[in-house]
């Protein structure tokens, strides 16, 4: 494990090597491997609770564009978004915060 960015500028990148014999995976040069962390549970479920809305409440999720990958469920829970998919506790982008001020004046 290397760190790949300079300390404190934010959003770290790393280069880490694994030994994926016996995963059954097939693979060439070239290929990526994605890993996906979890937002930590109590932080999530009080984020949750901060905002309203019910961990259990099931959401319908389709691509946005046609030739966007498709998902491998098309139903999640808010647990699940907000725990296994959406970065909630990164620093948010400028364009985060444009996209809230966008959707602020569309419900104002």
């Amino acid at each position: 494990d290397t760190l790949l960015t300079a300390p404190g500028i934010g959003r770290e990148v790393r280069h880490v090597e694994m030994d994926v014999a016996g995963w059954g995976l097939s693979y060439a040069p070239g290929d990526a491997l994605a890993v996906q962390p979890l937002n930590p549970l109590e932080p999530t479920l009080q984020l949750l609770a901060a905002l309203g809305i019910d961990p259990q409440e099931r959401y319908i999720i389709r691509p946005a564009q046609p030739h966007a990958p498709a998902l491998h469920r098309h139903e999640w829970t808010a647990l699940d978004l907000f725990r296994c998919h959406l970065d909630v506790f990164a620093v948010p982008r400028r364009s985060f915060f444009t996209l809230l001020v966008s959707a602020h004046r569309m419900h104002a």
